[in-house]
């Protein structure tokens, strides 16, 4: 039995569309050496291999697109004593425990973006609950305010990201009540030097962001 209707391919050439009908021995042919059949044979499970992760990452989502896949990475830094440069003057500054997130391209081998919050918690997990960076140079969504690019490792991104980021001398873009800080102190080197002879940020001068953990790396 021969079907009535014969398949009809469109072909486009300079400009100009005209039809081809081809018999189903001919269509099957075709289809064999096409990229649809290709993409059907491809198996269910589709395998991203990721570099080795930073110490103390805690979520990780990929992102694949054609041409490249990112990395989006959430880990904590423990409290350490940093030195902040503002002013031509230096401060050693007792931050918190401080909670990152880093998205990185696989194929430019950098970073496209750091968020960082603060938490007072000893014990972090993804339920923990976040605050505003205290300091300068963040937005309101946590992103930082850094034009530098940032080629690194996945693994080196607390080294080159966020403690990178924490050695570029400040300035006072993004400071002030109700952005980065709640204390009473409007003068970014007052609040600086208040802050290192409390040996800390106070806790009431913390603001909350309304976000855990696991939010943070969703947002």
């Amino acid at each position: 039995m021969t079907p009535t209707n014969l398949p009809q391919l469109e072909l486009k050439s300079r400009g100009v569309t005209h039809y081809k009908t081809v018999g189903w021995h001919q269509l099957l042919k075709m289809l064999d050496h096409s990229i649809v059949v290709e993409q059907l044979e491809r198996p269910p499970v589709h395998r991203v291999s990721i570099p080795q992760l930073p110490e103390q990452a805690m979520l990780v989502t990929t992102e694949e697109t054609i041409s490249d896949v990112t990395v989006v990475v959430t880990g904590w830094v423990p409290g350490v004593e940093y030195p902040f440069v503002y002013r031509d003057l230096t401060y050693l500054i007792p931050i918190p425990n401080v909670v990152y997130r880093v998205r990185w391209s696989r194929a430019k081998t950098e970073i496209t973006e750091l968020s960082l919050a603060v938490t007072t918690d000893t014990v972090i997990t993804s339920e923990t609950r976040l605050f505003r960076w205290p300091f300068s140079n963040v937005y309101h969504d946590q992103r930082v305010c850094w034009t530098t690019r940032v080629t690194c490792e996945l693994r080196e991104v607390v080294e080159r990201g966020v403690f990178g980021f924490m050695q570029t001398p400040n300035n006072i873009h993004l400071y002030g009540l109700g952005v980065s800080h709640n204390a009473p102190y409007r003068e970014y080197h007052e609040f600086l030097r208040a802050v290192q002879d409390n040996q800390g940020v106070h806790a009431d001068w913390l603001i909350p962001i309304s976000k855990t953990v696991m939010d943070f790396h969703q947002s």
